[in-house]
């Protein structure tokens, strides 16, 4: 934050700045969206919605991975956060015991460490930089597994996207964990 706080100051200064420090898109919002708002608003839709988001926008949700990918999730199962971060301290919740330790991408996304640390975790960064695109390899993540790993968590911050998964603190999984890597790394995600 003290990056973001630096580059608005130069911007007051008159200095033309790209913002890469936290995961704002440089584009203004689409105008269908805008729209969406306004008519909201206009509509008298203020208040506070259900806690795990719009039963609608749920059920379309659900729909969406029927019809796309035949995979039927249920719209109790689905829960809308309004940004990733909140998404990220709900999956860091669920997944942490005490004394767990986390794999952190180190550069990476500050608020992953304050997750984990939040529910007695334990944040261990893991060095990544242009070679690995920023992100886990499976050498990096062997060289810096510990014995009380439990899972690990890497938000390339260019794409938006988040990779959780819990795994079982043996020998077996350091076994495995370049069958996982690969697994994760073709995976498809969705775009929006």
């Amino acid at each position: 934050m003290a990056i973001l706080a630096k580059a608005n100051q130069m911007a007051l200064g008159g200095r033309d700045i790209i913002h890469l420090e936290v995961g704002q898109p440089d584009f203004p919002v689409a105008e269908a969206i805008r729209a969406a708002g306004i008519e909201a608003i206009r509509a008298g839709q203020t208040g506070y919605s259900d806690a795990n988001g719009l039963p609608a926008l749920r059920a379309q949700i659900s729909e969406h991975y029927r019809c796309v990918y035949g995979l039927d999730i249920q719209e109790r199962r689905i829960i809308l956060t309004a940004g990733a971060s909140g998404a990220l301290a709900l999956v860091v919740a669920l997944l942490t015991d005490p004394g767990d330790g986390w794999l952190l991408t180190d550069p990476g996304y500050p608020s992953n460490r304050r997750f984990v640390e939040a529910f007695s975790g334990i944040a261990q960064p893991c060095a990544v930089g242009p070679k690995e695109r920023f992100q886990f390899s499976a050498k990096t993540v062997a060289n810096a597994c510990r014995p009380t790993q439990s899972a690990f968590c890497s938000r390339h911050r260019v794409i938006q996207r988040a990779q959780v998964f819990r795994a079982q603190r043996s020998k077996l999984w350091q076994k495995s964990l370049k069958k996982k890597m690969d697994f994760w790394s073709q995976m498809k995600f969705i775009k929006g």
